[in-house]
């Protein structure tokens, strides 16, 4: 009805009527869509993301590599930030603030060891297309925006629970 209440629900909005998305596409244009004014470099259009982003045939092992290398790279970061916060009487203030980014880096190192240990694991155990994928668990313990991977067995294709 037009009061307000949707009619049976064969829409999300009063009167039934719903709305479309447009896939994939419309919803990258939107997401961008601020960065049209930008004019070097050019923005990023759909298919040059599709063809630069795109994961499909990428051998896993390339893919964890790179994984490992961002890690690594994580773990210098959040080690440099701690040694930056924490040091007293080099002229740098100390505080609060300092201390709670001291202490976000130390959480993020702790993820960037602990995923790079899990990313070696796997590597070294060999993670190919045609084996089966290991259970993964994510650990926000940590941080509450960047997970620990811990691995579990191997995930049973077949079988439900």
């Amino acid at each position: 009805g037009e009061g307000g209440g949707g009619g049976g629900g064969e829409g999300v909005f009063p009167g039934g009527a719903s709305l479309d998305l447009g896939g994939q596409a419309r919803r990258f244009a939107k997401r961008f869509e601020a960065l049209g004014t930008v004019y070097a470099p050019e923005p990023l259009g759909y298919s040059t993301y599709l063809a630069n982003f795109a994961l499909e045939g990428v051998e896993p092992e390339v893919l964890l590599d790179a994984a490992r290398q961002c890690f690594g790279d994580a773990k210098d970061a959040a080690h440099q930030v701690i040694a930056e916060t924490t040091q007293v009487g080099k002229g740098l203030p100390s505080g609060p603030v300092q201390q709670g980014a001291a202490n976000q880096a130390k959480a993020v190192r702790k993820v960037a060891v602990a995923n790079s240990v899990a990313i070696e694991l796997l590597l070294r155990t060999g993670v190919q297309s045609g084996k089966p994928p290991r259970q993964l668990v994510l650990d926000y313990s940590a941080t509450a925006l960047f997970p620990i991977v811990k691995l579990g067995g191997a995930v049973s294709m077949g079988a439900s629970s």
